[in-house]
């Protein structure tokens, strides 16, 4: 059951998507302000909940200090994102007018559904770009002032320009190509650049993806981090948004069919349910079709997505239990849905660890190496956040639990739908 703090959070989102007037209500108690600014910055959502908080009369009677603190965070995170979008658009023009035109995806595009884009803050810009054109990409970022972080990689690679703090993100393909989970939807995706189309933003022309393929792309993101740890409520709202302004230009039957083959339509449907009843989402007015044969029971999706945070990394627990998800998850693949495996989160895949050991990208073989210095590591900050007094959730069990939300919406099991 959601908590009033939670439901006050939902609300004041709603009111940010849609612009509609949500009627008073009850003032939080003391203690609840701190956790509702708590749930903003762990969905990074502060800007769109401090817009509604600041005009709540009980917001009067809280300590002066606690919200020129909440003021400040989130105007300073607007400004910022002013400036990142501004610095973006430029830079986007001058990969044109070099003679790239890489696939604006996410961010800058989602944004601009919003009445008020910039309260929608993105941490990163992501780009899609033909594999053939990398290298030139990398050089031209180079020359530009942005640092490359770590080695080309086909899939993902990271670039930060210090001078404007735009971080970008350059993928020459939408889902990682190296797990077997996710590869398979890149398939779906094949076709993009011949189907583009442009968008008109601040006075700049912007290529994206076409309205069907980037409302399927957002599912399959979202998808791909539920399966993970989670992902939180902005993701949601996004879709929402997308789906209500673009929805008439959309291929709804494209959508139903390619979300039933990859067992995403129960999951996305629920999603859709939260949003009728939280956050205002219209069916009728995106021409987003209802399911006629699927009762809807998305309660412990929206628990689950408030708990996890924006990218589901509300606890190192968490984290870890995407060992075991993605583990049940390959094995349903295979034909092989069982027991959990301890395995799985005890020793991941090299996949899972190079990010936070980079050398194992070319010296796969010490993987064992990176098994015990994890382990070290991880059980030496549950020791330290005991000695604390604090409780860390352990992943095993956060992995059970994650795994049945998989099998409730039609992920694992045999109602993928």
């Amino acid at each position: 059951m959601l908590k009033p703090v939670q439901l006050l959070f939902l609300k004041l989102l709603r009111q940010f998507r849609t612009s509609e007037k949500i009627e008073q209500t009850a003032a939080p108690a003391p203690e609840e302000w701190g956790e509702l600014l708590k749930l903003s910055v762990q969905h990074h959502v502060v800007p769109m909940i401090y817009e509604g908080v600041g005009r709540m009369p009980a917001f009067v009677s809280c300590p002066e200090a606690f919200k020129k603190e909440w003021k400040r965070c989130a105007c300073s995170q607007v400004i910022l994102q002013t400036r990142r979008t501004g610095a973006f658009l430029d830079l986007y023009r001058e990969m044109t007018e070099e003679g790239l035109a890489p696939l604006v995806v996410k961010g800058l595009v989602c944004r601009e559904l919003y009445a008020k884009p910039d309260f929608r803050i993105s941490g990163d810009e992501d780009l899609l770009l033909p594999a053939g054109e990398l290298q030139k990409m990398d050089a031209f970022l180079q020359s530009r002032g942005y640092e490359r972080q770590g080695e080309l990689n086909v899939y993902e690679t990271t670039y930060r320009n210090r001078k404007t703090q735009v971080f970008l993100e350059v993928h020459t393909s939408l889902l990682p190509e190296e797990d077997a989970s996710f590869a398979a939807l890149n398939e779906e995706f094949r076709r993009v650049f011949e189907q583009k189309q442009k968008l008109e933003i601040d006075g700049y022309a912007v290529y994206t993806l076409n309205d069907t393929s980037h409302f399927f792309y957002l599912l399959c993101h979202s998808y791909k981090h539920f399966v993970h740890s989670g992902f939180g409520v902005r993701q949601l709202c996004d879709i929402l948004m997308m789906a209500e302004r673009s929805g008439k230009n959309m291929d709804w039957e494209e959508i139903i069919r390619k979300t039933k083959k990859y067992r995403m339509y129960v999951f996305w449907m629920n999603l859709m349910d939260i949003g009728e009843r939280y956050l205002g989402f219209d069916w009728e007015g995106s021409h987003c079709p209802r399911p006629e044969d699927l009762a809807l029971d998305s309660e412990a999706l929206l628990l689950d997505m408030l708990e996890g945070g924006v990218y589901g990394s509300s606890s190192t627990g968490r984290v870890h239990s995407a060992n075991i998800t993605l583990g049940a998850l390959e094995r349903a693949s295979r034909g092989e849905e069982g027991k959990l495996s301890l395995k799985s989160s005890l020793f991941p895949p090299k996949q899972y660890l190079k990010g936070e050991y980079p050398w194992l990208e070319k010296a796969g073989w010490l993987l064992p190496a990176a098994w015990i210095l994890r382990l070290l590591r991880y059980g030496g900050k549950i020791w330290r956040k005991k000695r604390a007094g604090e409780t860390q959730l352990n992943s095993i069990s956060v992995g059970k639990q994650r795994v049945e939300l998989l099998r409730k919406y039609g992920i694992l099991g045999k109602d993928g739908r």
